[in-house]
């Protein structure tokens, strides 16, 4: 992406999105879109992540465990019928037809739960889906705001958090490409930079522009 000295791009918003906004933000393992959705929140959006929806629907009494359960075996479960999520994820990141297996159960699971959030978006109201997987998962809103930072970027943020090198070249390379990305995107936020800087762009830049569609 070239850089510019605002680190918003804004593409294509939309003019009229009806009644309350809903507004999708994604970007890829290690980008940062979490720092975008948490500016959104403080600013009064009304957010929903993927990432907890799909925590609750594998918890212990979760509603995709059977499925899970019936697709991969006690052998991504522990004893107590918890599911083991290290084993599962070190499962489908190594295994591409795991992996589809995978999302054809959740993402429908998860689109479902969020879109039953969203709908419930007062006259005015700016409800925000934080997304890792928009492009995989065929979800769209009102507007699209892609989070983006180049893969070395993303690799070392993802090396602070624990992750082997290769362990998280190989999550990227699982996920979406920038291009498929910016491909569905209204707004594409640079967040390679300083966290000070795109916060600020959030509130002066991005979340006017999402006022005024709301």
């Amino acid at each position: 992406m070239v850089g510019s000295e605002s680190p918003i791009l804004f593409l294509d918003l939309p003019t009229d999105t009806g009644s309350g906004l809903q507004v999708a933000v994604s970007g890829g393992i290690g980008a940062g879109k979490s720092t975008v959705s948490a500016a959104l929140a403080s600013l009064g959006a009304k957010v929903v992540d993927a990432d907890q929806i799909s925590r609750e629907l594998t918890s212990k009494s979760g509603l995709a465990l059977p499925q899970l359960w019936e697709a991969f075996g006690p052998g991504v479960f522990t004893p107590d019928g918890a599911l083991d999520r290290q084993q599962l994820a070190k499962l489908v990141f190594a295994d591409p037809a795991a992996r589809t297996e995978l999302d054809r159960i959740m993402h429908p699971l998860i689109n479902l739960r969020a879109r039953d959030f969203l709908a419930q978006a007062d006259p005015g109201q700016i409800c925000v889906y934080d997304i890792p997987l928009l492009v995989e998962t065929g979800f769209r809103a009102a507007v699209n705001v892609i989070v983006w930072a180049p893969t070395p970027v993303r690799i070392q943020r993802l090396v602070k958090r624990g992750l082997s090198a290769t362990d998280a070249r190989a999550r990227i390379r699982a996920q979406a490409t920038d291009a498929q990305r910016f491909a569905v995107a209204n707004v594409v936020v640079n967040n390679a930079g300083e966290r000070d800087k795109v916060e600020k762009a959030v509130a002066t830049e991005l979340w006017p522009a999402l006022l005024e569609r709301a």
